[in-house]
This record gives structure tokens, sequence and C-alpha cells, in this order.
């Protein structure tokens, strides 16, 4: 039936986005580390003391 049909296309979609956003940045990540280009995460901690 059509309820069923519908079920499908929404776990479909979630699950098509959800895999897609981890499978992307990691191709990203992967893509920079090949490039040459490094990946920083976060800002540069500067020492007062």
């Amino acid at each position: 039936t059509l309820k069923y049909f519908a079920l499908a296309l929404l776990i479909g979609f979630a699950m098509g986005a959800y895999s897609s956003i981890f499978i992307a940045s990691t191709l990203l990540a992967w893509w920079r580390v090949r490039s040459g280009q490094e990946i920083q995460i976060g800002g540069v901690v500067k020492d007062e003391g």
C-alpha cells in the first residue's frame, strides 16, 4: 500500500542522508591529506603564562 511505500521512502531518505554525511567527511579528509593540505582541528592555543 501507499503507507508502506511512504515508510520505505522515509527510511531510505534518512539512511541516505546519514551515510552521505559520514562518507563525504571521510572522503574530504582523505582528499586533503592526499593533496598535502593539513587538516586543522580547532584554533591555535596561545600560552599566556
